[in-house]
């Protein structure tokens, strides 16, 4: 690929590029450079695969917003917009952010196609991860929608995107004069439950489990936790506290929930702030939830592969476990999502720091495992639910 996909430099002005594909670059997608270079309105592309930023003022990566933003340099050194919330609604979602004073601002979604549901994986027609770029910002595979910010700077829009698609915007103002891309908003995929055992996590804040589950119901017959400190289950049963040990849920715990048949309900919750964090992992096994962007599957687990002997993801569309370390030889796992639930074996205690920007080298560990064997204990609640839980009430 080029080094960079396109240059505006030495006073350019006025221009307006719209309509292309920008992609494979070394580099980033455009480039703006000089304080003369103003008034180009560049939000109306496709960005996807390039090295560096999409849109990158300066040439130098990420610009920073100022509090006045008075700055001198191309494009002003507009400010990107911010990103604050970002509620989904079946298949639309409502997205509320913040831009200079009637602003533009283009909403985009980062991931694959422009057709494609959302999310991020494996797109495009060499089958390469279509990932966030590594600073945080974009890039804007799709734009969505075009809305201006009111006198204060506030913007709202509804989209149609599929629950978990990573957004992204630029602002651009009265001038013409297009941001870099705002810091991505990356969400959990939503909280769908039942019939029988699903693995979800909890998103809201800590609350005793009977409040948190309100929502679901007469249809909750369980939750369970993995205490990785006694290598076991805790449950709570609702409505027989005699019978239930796990009492509060802590922001990003990992469950499973049993639910009574029927057809497929949205556990309702509040919105986990998409901070940076991580999680504490205890000696053995380790049911935890990954809270950073998406990124390559050895990225995310490389801080910890020191003390890693094994780990695996649930594929709840196949109702089985995939082996994503040590690496089956010849098949390289899918990017690591925000939300996804893992089980870690660890030699140790250790911290997984859990990023929204990834600088980190790709880890390529050595070593074959069994993709049809998981860890031990098995991992998942006994199936046999009603019997299960019938036979443990009947011991107590």
């Amino acid at each position: 690929g080029n080094a960079v996909g396109l240059v505006l430099r030495d006073g350019a002005r006025e221009n307006r590029v719209q309509d292309n594909r920008i992609g494979g670059n070394v580099g980033a997608g455009i480039v703006v450079e000089g304080a003369t270079t103003l008034r180009n309105d560049l939000h109306d592309n496709t960005f996807l695969e390039n090295g560096g930023l999409g849109i990158d003022l300066g040439g130098d990566g990420v610009s920073p917003n100022d509090a006045d933003d008075v700055d001198e340099g191309p494009h002003g050194l507009l400010n990107a917009p911010v990103i604050e919330a970002v509620v989904h609604d079946g298949d639309e979602a409502t997205i509320r952010g913040r831009a200079g004073s009637l602003q533009r601002v283009a909403v985009y979604r980062v991931g694959a196609d422009a057709d494609a549901g959302g999310g991020i994986g494996v797109g495009g027609g060499g089958g390469a991860y279509l990932l966030p770029h590594a600073s945080g910002h974009g890039p804007g595979a799709a734009l969505l929608i075009f809305v201006r910010a009111d006198v204060e700077g506030v913007f709202e829009t509804r989209v149609r995107v599929a629950p978990g698609a990573v957004i992204t915007a630029v602002a651009v103002d009265g001038g013409g004069n297009t941001s870099e891309f705002a810091r991505n908003w990356v969400s959990d995929p939503p909280a769908v439950l039942g019939p029988g055992f699903r693995a979800v996590a909890w998103l809201g804040p800590e609350s005793s489990v009977a409040e948190a589950t309100e929502s679901i119901g007469e249809r909750l017959l369980a939750v369970f936790r993995f205490d990785a400190g006694r290598q076991g289950w805790s449950i709570f049963r609702p409505g027989v506290p005699v019978l239930s040990d796990l009492e509060t849920l802590q922001p990003g715990d990992a469950l499973w929930v049993l639910t009574s048949p029927g057809p497929e309900l949205l556990w309702e919750q509040p919105s986990l702030s998409a901070s940076e964090g991580g999680a504490g992992l205890l000696a053995g096994l380790n049911f935890v939830r990954w809270g950073g962007d998406p990124v390559l599957m050895g990225v995310g687990l490389g801080p910890i592969a020191p003390a890693l002997e094994s780990a695996f993801r649930w594929l709840p569309g196949e109702r089985r476990y995939e082996a994503v370390f040590p690496v089956i030889p010849g098949l390289a796992p899918a990017p690591l999502q925000r939300g996804e639930l893992l089980w870690l074996r660890v030699s140790g205690g250790v911290e997984w720091p859990q990023p929204r920007t990834f600088v980190l080298p790709a880890v390529d560990p050595e070593g074959e495992v069994d993709p049809e064997v998981g860890p031990e204990p098995a991992p998942t609640p006994d199936p046999a639910t009603e019997d299960a839980l019938t036979r443990r009430d009947e011991r107590r």
